[in-house]
Parts: C-alpha cells; sequence; structure tokens
C-alpha cells in the first residue's frame, strides 16, 4: 500500500495565521513563526523521504499554486484547501486521497516536537489498524492517520471543539474501526507554550514597536 502525508497550512500572511498568539507576540512575529514551523514540518517530512517513498501533498489557502510553489518548492502536490469548517476540510482531503487505497497521514503546523521517529511509528501503525491519532496535551491532536477514508470519524463537529481526542475516541468506541494512539505531544495553541517555538525554531517574542514598524 502506498503512504503519502497530507500538510495543511495557510500562507504567512500577517494579522491572518496564528491569531491567537499575535496579542503575545504581535501580528509579524506570529507570521514569521507560523511560516518556520510549516518549513519545519516539511523538513522533517522530507527528511523522511531519503528512507521511505511517500507521497507529500501540501493542502493550501490564503494564495495561490504559484505563490505556494515559489515559497516552498516544486517538489511537491498542492491542493487548495475547501471553503468551510475544519471537519468539512479534514474530510475533504481523507476522502479525496483515502479513496485512492493510500495511507494517508494528515498533519498541521502546530506541533514543534513532530520527528520522523513519530512519522514512522503513525504509518507502520496503519499496517495493522484502521487509524492512528497523535493527541496533544491540551485535549487536541497534532496527526490523524488513516488507510482508506473513514467517514462515520469525520461526520461530527467534535473537531471543532478542544477536547476532539475524547470525542473522536467516543465515536471510535461505538464503531468497529481500529485505533491506535500516538504518544502525547504539545503543540503551540496556546502563548504559554510559546517555548516550544523559541526552543526548536529560534523565534523570540517582540516588543509592540519593533512589531508596528514590521506591519
Amino acid at each position: 500500500m502506498h503512504e503519502q502525508v497530507i500538510i495543511l497550512t495557510h500562507y504567512p500572511h500577517p494579522g491572518k495565521v496564528k491569531t491567537h498568539l499575535i496579542p503575545s507576540v504581535g501580528a509579524a512575529v506570529a507570521a514569521e513563526l507560523h511560516r518556520k514551523m510549516t518549513e519545519h514540518i516539511l523538513d522533517t517530512v522530507l527528511k523522511m523521504r531519503k528512507s521511505r517513498r511517500i507521497g507529500v501533498i501540501i493542502g493550501y489557502s490564503g494564495t495561490d499554486d504559484e505563490t505556494m510553489r515559489e515559497w516552498l518548492g516544486e517538489n511537491f502536490a498542492y491542493h487548495p484547501q475547501p471553503e468551510g469548517t475544519l471537519n468539512d476540510k479534514l474530510s475533504y482531503f481523507l476522502e479525496v486521497y483515502g479513496r485512492q487505497q493510500f495511507s494517508t497521514l494528515i498533519i498541521e503546523n502546530d506541533c514543534p516536537d513532530l520527528s520522523v521517529q513519530v512519522l514512522t511509528e503513525a504509518f507502520e501503525t496503519l499496517k495493522t489498524h484502521d487509524m492512528v491519532f497523535g493527541p496533544t496535551h491540551d485535549g487536541g491532536y497534532y496527526l490523524i492517520g488513516m488507510k482508506q477514508y473513514i467517514q462515520e470519524v469525520l461526520t461530527d463537529n467534535a473537531w471543532q471543539t478542544h477536547g476532539v481526542f475524547k470525542k473522536i475516541m467516543e465515536i471510535v468506541r461505538q464503531t468497529d474501526i481500529s485505533c491506535a494512539c500516538l504518544k502525547q505531544l504539545h503543540n503551540v495553541g496556546h502563548p504559554d507554550n510559546l517555548f516550544l517555538c523559541e526552543q526548536y525554531l529560534s523565534v523570540r517574542k517582540q516588543s509592540d514597536s519593533e512589531d508596528s514598524r514590521n506591519e
């Protein structure tokens, strides 16, 4: 069975990305953080590509295909995100690509601890399970994996809430879906977790005056 990774991201327009961090670091730094985190995740996937044959799809929003290629390069497939909720977007990508009998992982760019080891474990898990889930410490997720499209898991708006992990596990228990969980990781979903960015991506806070000069 073929394997593929879908990375969901947005073009780093200041004021349009990582908006929950703007009150703490400003729009310019939040956008730069978003850019660096996307590149960090992509670098991790590319390292995995050296030892494992995987397809890489960039699911993007906020710009056009040409601009995304100028930013991240030509070596990937690009696919615009559909309009709608997060649940709509996850359903769309997993249905489009999951119906091809590919083991598919969807990741975003909020988890600087995501590693080749974690991605490898996710793909290996899909050899024996229908679904794999990477939970975060705040009750969310950093990775969703399926070896084929599972509609039951994607028809609930639980994906819109912070308690998505608990809600999705409740749905799974009501079905015959075999699901395994990876280790919990931190994500940058709150300003209190900015230390992760500083440690892994050399992103620092800046003063309001510095931010205003860059906007």
